[in-house]
């Protein structure tokens, strides 16, 4: 994932309501543990 794309994804987020951005937020952190896991 590029940096550029990582920005767009961030505004796009911006853009959206507070309970969307709330839940991805949590799915991604869900995300970034299980992979935290498998490198472990």
């Amino acid at each position: 994932m590029t940096l550029s794309l990582d920005r767009e994804v961030i505004d796009w987020f911006r853009q959206q309501g507070g309970d969307f951005r709330d839940r991805i937020t949590e799915m991604l952190r869900e995300h970034v543990r299980a992979r935290r896991k498998d490198a472990a």
